[in-house]
């Protein structure tokens, strides 16, 4: 599930709110989490939280996005 506001941020720098759902993002924990999926298995996610701040899944298999 993808927070109003998030989704409001996202559509200001043009990613539908479809894009994002078929691209499984969601609010966690008060960020944007971007799962990286192998196989529809999530291997690792990044996240951005507020005032940019970044973060990933520790130990989290290096894949593409």
């Amino acid at each position: 599930m993808i927070s109003d506001k998030h989704l409001q941020w996202l559509e200001d720098r043009g990613i539908s709110a479809e894009r994002a759902v078929l691209s499984g993002l969601s609010t966690d924990n008060g960020a944007i989490k971007f799962p990286f999926l192998e196989d529809g298995v999530e291997v690792s996610a990044k996240y951005r939280g507020p005032q940019k701040k970044f973060w990933q899944t520790q130990g989290g298999k290096r894949t593409f996005w």
